[in-house]
């Protein structure tokens, strides 16, 4: 409500003014009920006009408007806009203290208008109750004014009741939503367009090596030099935002407190103002540092299995859960007679005769489920010939059970039949 206030502030200044001319006026009204001569063009005609005129602007203002005993806090005063809010007559709020309307304490409300007295402050916010008992959020705006050598405050209020609450709301709103940020499992952040975190979560510190926020926001001065790994990988994202103006899951290497590499992936976006100028920018951190090694770790096992089955005496033969080929070593594409271009993705029942692919998959099905196992079925070769063989499965599944790979040993049991 910046230009709210702000006319409040005028209408003070105005009606300062008014006072002022108000109590040129009644000090010339004492001095003509004494009889003292009055000052060579001290008090005209022109002073009634301007008595008059305040008289009509306070009594018919639509703002609420009070003159108050600054010490004792009597309501010497009360406008029509008054009467009107709080729901009591102008004779009634004449005869009131403010400590009626207020609901904060006789002692601190005297110290607020002992802080306008003194010239402290000149608005602030109050609990006023109205006639009906309801409790209304009021800012007043408030001025000392010499009036009949009293001090008086004269006082322009304000419901801003709807106001407080939306703001309380707002606030509410905002500490919901940072105690979501707080509690997600990634990392949350905002940073100026020169490279400086303004806003980070607990998890973001906490990727980083930090103990809390506070800390990361107050040792993180350049984020180019501290957080990212290699110069070049800052360049990338400023390239990546500038094409696609947002960059989602990009993977990188960042820096902890300490110095140690971990990898990220990154979201990004800009927030841009009115005139589509970059303010700041706002984005997840994903520490992925453990998946990478899992991931390194897999392609060293992958490696490793691929040599040992590619030294395997035996042809073998790796499926996936559905029965597809997704691996096979030299030996088997020989003793099928296919290449393995030919074999990856093939389905088991490709290689079965038409009239025994039915219980050939059924038998296939029931090892698959149940982890290991053998069998003897009759494989199908490129050149359309049968191949008496043995089938030795086994399961390779992961911690919740999921399979990752069947593995096949192939027994060319024409061997067998030539021995008989």
């Amino acid at each position: 409500m910046p230009n709210t206030h702000h006319a409040h502030l005028t209408l003070l200044r105005e009606l300062e003014e008014s006072f002022a001319r108000l109590a040129r006026i009644e000090s010339g009204y004492a001095r003509q009920a004494e009889g003292a001569p009055q000052p060579e063009c001290e008090y005209d005609s022109r002073d009634e006009v301007d008595h008059v005129c305040f008289r009509a602007l306070f009594d018919n203002h639509s703002a609420v408007m009070l003159l108050v005993e600054a010490h004792s806090g009597r309501i010497i005063a009360a406008n029509r806009g008054a009467a009107t809010f709080y729901g009591y007559s102008q004779e009634t709020l004449r005869t009131m203290r403010v400590e009626q309307l207020n609901v904060y304490a006789p002692k601190d409300v005297h110290a607020l208008r002992m802080g306008v007295l003194r010239g402290k402050q000149n608005h602030f916010l109050a609990p006023h109750r109205l006639a009906d008992g309801r409790v209304r959020t009021v800012e007043v705006f408030s001025a000392p004014v010499a009036l009949s050598e009293r001090a008086i405050l004269f006082s322009v209020v304000q419901d801003v009741t709807d106001r407080e609450q939306a703001r309380a709301t707002l606030r509410e709103a905002e500490n919901a939503l940072k105690d979501l940020c707080d509690r997600m499992p990634v990392g949350f952040f905002q940073s100026t367009p020169q490279g400086r975190f303004t806003s980070v979560n607990a998890t973001m510190a906490r990727i980083y090596g930090y103990a809390s926020p506070e800390e990361m926001l107050s040792l993180v001065g350049c984020i180019p030099k501290q957080i990212y790994a290699s110069p070049q990988d800052r360049v990338a994202m400023e390239r990546l935002l500038e094409k696609h103006g947002a960059v989602s899951g990009h993977v990188l290497q960042h820096k902890t407190k300490t110095g140690q590499r971990i990898w990220v992936s990154i979201t990004l976006r800009p927030v841009h103002d009115e005139n589509g100028a970059v303010t700041s920018y706002e984005g997840f951190i994903l520490d992925i540092t453990q998946l990478k090694r899992t991931e390194a770790e897999l392609r060293e096992s992958e490696s490793h299995r691929r040599g040992l089955f590619a030294q395997c005496p035996l042809p073998y033969l790796a499926l996936d859960e559905a029965g597809r080929c997704t691996d096979m070593n030299a030996q088997a594409c020989a003793l099928l007679g296919f290449s393995r271009k030919e074999l990856a993705g093939a389905g088991i029942e490709s290689l079965l005769p038409a009239e025994e692919r039915a219980t050939g998959q059924a038998s296939l099905a029931a090892l698959i489920a149940a982890g290991t196992g053998e069998m003897g079925m009759n494989l199908k070769r490129r050149d359309a010939s049968t191949l008496p063989a043995r089938l030795n499965l086994w399961v390779q599944r992961d911690a919740k059970g999921h399979t990752l790979r069947v593995h096949c040993l192939i027994q060319d049991m024409r061997e067998g039949e030539k021995a008989a």
